[in-house]
């Protein structure tokens, strides 16, 4: 299962937020999440992606980019992660936030049934 986008979106604020269109609700089941993006941070904020499952997010998931001795240019994120699944009702979801300003590009989320 996955979904694209090739949108890109304004920081919301320093508290995670779902990124645009970056949503699945799988079948019951374990999954391997994969969520992927880009992103241009400056030395004024730091920008951070995680997985997040109901609108929380996932333990160790987080990844950070930017601060003080970033340079502004295009950055390629990505982080995964196992995700267990009830019965269509855990929306696995791409989450992100932003401590100043700064803009990222959503690219994809993937889960990868475990069998």
């Amino acid at each position: 299962l996955h979904v694209t986008a090739n949108g890109g979106i304004a920081a919301p604020g320093p508290a995670y937020v779902v990124a645009t269109t970056m949503t699945l609700t799988p079948p019951a089941g374990r999954y391997v999440a994969i969520f992927s993006c880009s992103a241009t941070p400056d030395a004024a904020n730091t920008l951070t992606t995680a997985l997040g499952a109901a609108g929380v997010a996932v333990t160790d998931t987080d990844t950070p980019v930017g601060g003080a001795t970033e340079v502004a240019t295009e950055k390629a994120l990505a982080t995964q992660a196992y995700v267990d699944s009830a019965a269509g009702a855990t929306a696995i979801q791409g989450l992100w936030k932003a401590s100043a300003g700064g803009a990222m590009t959503f690219r994809r989320l993937t889960l990868y049934p475990v069998l």
